[in-house]
Parts: C-alpha cells; sequence; structure tokens
C-alpha cells in the first residue's frame, strides 16, 4: 500500500517532513507471546482471546513523482495522550496480578477513557472536514446552551455527511459499539472494522490497516472517497488521520482474498457493465437527435438554418439512411407534432 504525504503530524511523516524526496516504510505488528497470561484475574485473561499475532506495512513518501502512484493522500491528522491521567493511564496496562504473573490488565472504563481521548482528537479534525450546514448547526447548539443557558444535549454532528468510509481500531467489540455510538455509525459504517475483529482479533496497531485492505478489497473506494481513521491504544492514547483517495482502488489484498468473494466480483462487473450502458445510450441518444434534425430538416423546420447544416446534413446523410429506416416509426409522430405546431404559429402570427 503507498500513501503521500507531504504537510502531517504522524511521527513516521515527521521523519518525511525533515527529509524530503524519500520513501518511508511503516511496518505495524502485534506479538501476542510475550504477553501471554496464564493466572487466573479476568481482566488479563481477555487479552488471549481478543489479541491476535499481525502484522502489516505501508510505504509513504513524499516524493513528488510517486503521486500518481499512491492510493491516499493524508490530508490531517491529530494526535492524544491522556496519560497524565491516573484513570486513563491504569485501565491498560501492563503488570503482575495478586499471584505475581504478568499480563494486560483490561478495566472496565476503557471504552469511558477511549471515548474522552477520542472527543478531543475529534474537536480537532471535524471543523476541517464537516459540511457547512453541520458546522452552523453545531455552533447554534452550543450558544444555547453556553450563551443561552439552555439545558440541552449537545448536538452530534454527522460525519457519514462528509466521510465515505470508516477505519476503527478493532480493539474490541464494545470499542467498536462505543465508538460508533459517539460518531452515530450504522452497520455498514462499522462492518469493515468488525469484520477485522471476526476474522483476525485484535493485531493492536494493525487493526485498521486491516480494515482498509478489507474496504480495499471488498468495496473498494472511489476518487476523492475519504477515509477517517481512528486509532486508540493504552494510554489512552487516541490518534485520527483522513485520507483522501487520489485514485479508484479495488486491489484484492491476500488477507482478505477469502471475503472478496463472486458477490464482490460481480458488483465490480455491475460497474463496468454500467459505464458500458451509458456509452451505448449515449450514442443512441446522439442518434437519435441526429435523425430528428435529419427529419425536421426535411419538413422545413430548419430552413433558416439551411447555410449552415446543409454541408454537415449531405456529409451525414448516408450514414443516417439505416437509422431512420430503424427509427421512423418514433420519430415520424413526433415530426408532426413539430410541424403541427409550427404551423399554429403561422396562422396565429397571420391572424
Amino acid at each position: 500500500m503507498l500513501v503521500w504525504a507531504d504537510n502531517v503530524c504522524c511521527s513516521c511523516c515527521q521523519l518525511l517532513q525533515s527529509r524530503p524526496n524519500v520513501n518511508a516504510v511503516l511496518v505495524t505488528t502485534e506479538i501476542t507471546t510475550p504477553a501471554c497470561y496464564s493466572g487466573k484475574d479476568k481482566h488479563r485473561q481477555v487479552t488471549n482471546m481478543i489479541f491476535r499475532t499481525g502484522a502489516s506495512a505501508v510505504l509513504f513518501s513524499n516524493k513528488p513523482s510517486m503521486v500518481r502512484k499512491s492510493k491516499y493522500y493524508l490530508s490531517h491528522n491529530y494526535r492524544v495522550h491522556l496519560a497524565s491521567r491516573d484513570a486513563a493511564y491504569k485501565c491498560i496496562w501492563y503488570g503482575p496480578d495478586a499471584d505475581g504473573s504478568n499480563g494486560i490488565y483490561l478495566g472496565k472504563d476503557v471504552v469511558t477513557e477511549a471515548s474522552k481521548g477520542l472527543t478531543i482528537a475529534m474537536q480537532k479534525i471535524a471543523p476541517k472536514i464537516l459540511t457547512t450546514g453541520e458546522i452552523i448547526k453545531y455552533a447554534a447548539t452550543e450558544i444555547q446552551r453556553k450563551v443561552l443557558g439552555k439545558k440541552m444535549p449537545a448536538y452530534k454532528p454527522q460525519f457519514t455527511k462528509c466521510v465515505e468510509h470508516f477505519l476503527i481500531h478493532a480493539g474490541g467489540a464494545k470499542v467498536l459499539d462505543g465508538i460508533g455510538k459517539e460518531l452515530q455509525l450504522d452497520e455498514y459504517a462499522l462492518e469493515p472494522s468488525r469484520m477485522v475483529l471476526h476474522d483476525y482479533g485484535n493485531v493492536s496497531s494493525s487493526t485498521t490497516w486491516y480494515t482498509m485492505g478489507y474496504l480495499e478489497s471488498v468495496r473498494g473506494t472511489k476518487k476523492g472517497d475519504k477515509l477517517l481513521q481512528i486509532g486508540v491504544g493504552s494510554g489512552v492514547k487516541c490518534g485520527v488521520n483522513v485520507w483522501t483517495a487520489v485514485r479508484d482502488v479495488h486491489d484484492v489484498q491476500d488477507a482478505w482474498a477469502h471475503r472478496a468473494t463472486d458477490s464482490s466480483v460481480l458488483k465490480q462487473r455491475r460497474s463496468r457493465s454500467n459505464i458500458g450502458s451509458h456509452l451505448v445510450m449515449l450514442a443512441l441518444f446522439v442518434l437519435f437527435a441526429a435523425v430528428v434534425l435529419q427529419y425536421a430538416a426535411n419538413a422545413g423546420l430548419l430552413d433558416r438554418f439551411e447555410p449552415v447544416l446543409a454541408p454537415v446534413q449531405k456529409a451525414l446523410a448516408p450514414a443516417f439512411e439505416p437509422a431512420q429506416q430503424l427509427m421512423q416509426p418514433l420519430v415520424t409522430p413526433l415530426v408532426n407534432m413539430l410541424t403541427l405546431g409550427q404551423e399554429q404559429v403561422k396562422q396565429l402570427m397571420q391572424g
């Protein structure tokens, strides 16, 4: 996967900012063996159930020559780290249980703390991607709440109106439910992330890249589509990236070959057949218009334009003779109506 970036602040792209005209490979991985827990604490046993080994590799570039080869452009990003708060730091941490067995502790307030970090990040990202209407609704609600003192819930913008695809960290079912609720996402938007959790489990920092792979393999992305990538990790930390597709992408990746079923292939074929049908309809429309003009000229409706149309008519007449015979049943009534209308106009002008 190749992405292009030149003005963003993620750790990988900070390297690109200081080194122009270079490529950078970002490798994310999750290895479960070091964190495997053998104790009896339920909070630590969860990690054995949902975490899986996985990895991904992404090629970043700030070379102008790589723009045409790229799939996405990183438009915006923001990162939040809440480890200074005890509640955020202690909801996910690695350490011994009461019996001395080390493991990753997952508290019940993970979703709550992750939502706080996501809220801060989205407050920075939202003004850059929301539609004008959503911004006005949010501002009007905040004025009523904070200036006029009205008791009313804060307005939650509809991100589905400005973002086509969502790449959400598949940390667990509750994490997806919580983020989906905060962003008001339906199951269609959450499906790619749920499929990652279902097929591969929590592969840590690789989950959102797996989600992007699912989109490319099963649904495909179109030029101009925006992808909202949301990552959550221990700390708690939260990162949000906004990607813009620079071209159509429908690449079946090895990790999702089993999901790229005949239905997705059929969908791709349908899209291609739609293009073909549009071209056929356009050709028929042009042909129909040409035949109508031919009949209109024969009926004398275009006499005033004869000096201009005569050479064109003479050159194209042989090519339209078969079409005239084919479309005569459709065109003749239309020409008769036009002729009748012209005669009525003449009568009115003479009267």
